[in-house]
């Protein structure tokens, strides 16, 4: 893949040499090993020093005459080669290292000395090729400093033979690494505390990289010290590679000015293409392994260079730092829809990306991620694997720092945002892959998740049409991605993140739930309730506050008509008609979000009570309140929605406070019993739960609300429930019972009702109220007869109007 010179492997390196033919036999050559990499070294020995070409694979090292590039020395990996280490001198710029091997498989080992200029880099190899037998040199806890957000993450920093690597606490998975010689000069910065003093446990350190990388901030977490991290650092990058780290104490760099500093740093600027050519590279046949005596450069019968040389197809791709040679039949591999090539092929992407960080932020450019998702296979486990570490981390959008950024949502963050649901991202981001590859392949219809094998055959992406059976729409566009590839080889996916799924298109997706589905399933457990619970309540209060006021617009422009504006209207009939239809139609589309919104909510703090901190404060409640008041709330369950929302919130005492807080909402409670009569019930049992605060009391005693609540309690014309006038009646007593304004209400209710009737109304229950003011009552306490109630109960209603129409006329 792109930018890959150093870690880039291929099954021939996990496949032992060929063994030399026979003699009897046809003299084949064997094909020549696919190295990790050679490099141009002196050997020390007793009878003198030597160049020779030190050949590093996964099974074999192997030193060649570079003269005649006929091997001198080969060592199996497995059982031959015991370790290497620098040799420490006197002199900082000594290039000298030991090797330890063995010839005869038996024998003991012994150290073969050698001196390179590449010796930081050799070593580095060395130890990874025995890297399975190879542990942490120490683990710390750190804090690594977010750049987006400014907050301090908790990670792992483990520090290898080789080098630095961060793991993520939660999933273990590698989330970044450094190797000691690709580290810049000075290498680790001390970071000064917010006073701008200096030291290495004041402010933390910054680990600064080469190659255009940008540099990382961290902190040593409880349990250990900065200067414990930075001394291991230097120490095992000595000992290990034979590199010196230059740590800078001098500079007076506060965390604030270390971010202003690195937010101007280019993300692989330098390994930015600035041009590519197809080519043919020439090869010899199996150097070193047939003991030639010499080189010839002749074209041979094969193409390539001798007897036995063949030619393959190359890409070199030129940077500012390098010149890269690519093959570009390892991402075909990813369309070969073969399951074992398709498996390998993203196992080994995996590998070469976790490894070369300067890979991992331009695997994009390959189409990676568009043949991955083009697999109609089952066994997805291995992509999933590739696409959990590299989906966040690509330059494609804010570069390696989009993974550690809380200021976008996933979907903009990740790579693959515009060709999955965002619900499938998270189910990779907190679930894992192996989740990931199962939810990939079944037919899910959760409140977190709507993803059907029709979706996935069908509907990918708008360039990939997914259909197992025909796959011509995915062919087609993978012809028109080759064919308009750009100068360097690379796709874009520009076009990706503008595609809706068709069948997703409808569903209302708020906090990372799907509220049709949810509503449904409302026992379903929320992966994050609380931030589910705050989009509720702000995609409530966008709803409100967008909402169009074109009814109430039309109303008041058809009072007044004119002669001329009736041949206006004449004229524009069928555009009026039109906006009609249209006004309707959003009225629909706002009724039905409503109704979604608020029965999730009611839902969810149904499940989870304790949710009701979250929209403790005044602003949270306020979109609730202003629900009663929109135009389409009357002909509607919204109120209703409500006042089911408010009742679930009345349990906690700060929502309960937050309510009585704004005088309008308590009106806005007791109105409704005037004008509402399908609130009624519910508004009763919201005001109930409030009577025993200051501030309802008084709202009852000084603002007509004893009145709302007498017009419901005493019996007039219209039939109401027996169990609603018991409610008014308690609802009396308890606000008649307050401490602070329940004398006032009891003034007030004086002024309608004998006090006899206060005094049942003050001791209750409340059926026994309704039974009191229902019969005769002449005794020398109280006098009162049906005459007399249906008297007042008609005052009532004449004074719950003028109350209500004053207002309306108020709010307007």
């Amino acid at each position: 893949m792109d930018f890959v010179s150093r870690h880039a492997a291929t099954p021939s390196d996990h496949t032992p040499p060929a063994h030399p033919p026979s003699s009897s036999s046809p003299a084949t050559p064997p094909e020549e090993p696919e190295y990790l990499a050679r490099y141009m070294v002196i050997k020390h020995s007793w009878r003198g020093r030597y160049k020779r070409i030190l050949c590093i694979s996964n099974h074999a090292i192997i030193t060649l005459d570079p003269s005649t590039l006929s091997m001198t020395n080969s060592y199996d990996v497995s059982c031959d080669f015991e370790g290497a280490a620098p040799i420490i001198g006197r002199d900082d710029n000594s290039n000298e290292f030991n090797i330890s091997v063995r010839t005869d498989g038996r024998g003991k080992f012994k150290a073969i000395k050698f001196s390179s200029k590449y010796r930081a880099s050799i070593l580095t190899e060395l130890h990874r090729i025995r890297w399975n037998r190879l542990g942490a040199i120490a683990e710390f806890p750190v804090l690594h400093l977010r750049r987006r957000t400014s907050e301090w993450v908790p990670f792992k920093m483990k520090v290898t033979y080789v080098g630095v690597e961060v793991i993520d606490l939660k999933s273990g998975d590698l989330r970044w690494c450094l190797d000691f010689r690709d580290m810049d000069s000075p290498a680790i910065v001390l970071l000064g505390e917010g006073y701008g003093r200096k030291g290495v446990d004041h402010g933390g350190f910054v680990l600064c990289s080469l190659y255009g990388r940008k540099s990382k901030a961290f902190q040593a977490a409880s349990g250990t010290s900065n200067a414990t991290i930075v001394s291991n650092l230097t120490k095992t990058a000595v000992s290990m590679i034979g590199v010196s780290l230059v740590v800078d104490s001098s500079q007076s760099l506060t965390i604030t000015e270390y971010m202003k500093r690195r937010a101007k740093e280019a993300v692989g600027a330098e390994e930015t293409p600035l041009g590519g050519w197809s080519v043919t590279r020439l090869r010899t046949a199996a150097h070193g392994m047939l003991h030639s005596a010499g080189l010839s450069l002749a074209i041979g019968p094969k193409g390539g260079l001798g007897d036995s040389g063949d030619a393959v197809s190359r890409q070199l791709i030129l940077t500012k730092v390098s010149l890269v040679e690519r093959r570009p039949e390892n991402y075909e591999a990813m369309l070969s829809g073969e399951p074992t090539i398709v498996d390998a092929a993203a196992a080994l992407l995996k590998a070469i990306v976790t490894r070369n960080p300067k890979a991992m932020i331009r695997l994009y450019s390959t189409g990676a991620f568009y043949f991955s998702l083009a697999y109609p296979g089952s066994n997805l486990l291995s992509i999933a694997q590739l696409f959990s570490v590299t989906h966040v981390y690509q330059a494609f959008h804010g570069g390696e720092e989009a993974a550690v950024s809380s200021s976008l949502p996933l979907a903009k963050r990740s790579v693959l945002g515009g060709l999955l649901p965002e619900s499938l991202l998270y189910v990779l981001e907190r679930s894992g892959p192996v989740a990931f590859a199962a939810a990939m392949v079944s037919d899910s219809d959760t409140p977190e998740i709507i993803w059907t094998h029709k979706m996935r055959a069908e509907n990918l992406i708008r360039q990939i049409i997914w259909n197992s059976s025909t796959r011509a729409e995915l062919l087609k566009f993978v012809e028109e991605q080759r064919a308009s590839l750009s100068h360097d080889g690379s796709y874009d996916l520009k076009d990706s993140h503008s595609f809706v799924y068709e069948a997703l298109s409808k569903e209302l997706y708020i906090g990372n739930v799907y509220l049709r589905v949810y509503n449904d399933q409302p026992d379903f457990e929320i992966t994050e309730p609380e931030d589910f619970c705050l989009a509720l309540v702000d995609f409530i209060s966008h709803l409100v506050h967008n909402a169009p006021a074109a009814s109430m617009d039309t109303h008041v422009n058809g009072d007044v008509t004119t002669d001329a504006s009736a041949e206006q209207h004449s004229s524009d009939d069928s555009s009026a008609s039109l906006d009609g239809k249209s006004s309707e139609r959003e009225d629909l589309e706002l009724v039905k979000n409503l109704q979604y919104g608020l029965l999730s909510l009611q839902h969810l703090l149904t499940k989870n009570p304790n949710l009701a901190s979250v929209v403790s404060t005044k602003e949270k409640l306020l979109p609730l309140f202003e629900c009663f008041s929109l135009p389409v709330a009357s002909s509607s369950n919204i109120p209703q929605l409500c006042l089911l929302v408010l009742s679930r919130l009345t349990t906690y005492a700060p929502c309960v406070e937050a309510m009585v807080a704004d005088s309008s909402g308590l009106l806005i409670l007791l109105q409704l019993l005037h004008s509402s009569p399908s609130c009624r019930e519910g508004a009763l049992h919201v005001l109930y739960a409030l009577a025993s605060t200051a501030e309802l009391a008084w709202a009852a005693a000084k603002h007509g609300g004893v009145v709302f609540i007498l017009e419901v309690l005493l019996p007039i014309q219209e039939e109401i429930p027996l169990q609603q006038r018991a409610a008014a009646a308690s609802l009396l007593g308890k606000l008649v019972g307050q401490t602070m304004h329940g004398p006032r209400v009891a003034i007030t209710l004086a002024r309608f009702l004998p006090d006899g009737l206060v005094s049942v109304i003050r001791d209750g229950p409340g059926e026994a109220v309704v039974a009191a003011l229902e019969q005769t009552t002449e005794t020398p306490e109280l006098v009162w007869t049906p005459a007399m109630a249906a008297s007042l109960s008609a005052q009532i209603a004449t004074m719950a109007s003028d109350l209500y129409r004053e207002g309306e006329r108020t709010c307007c």
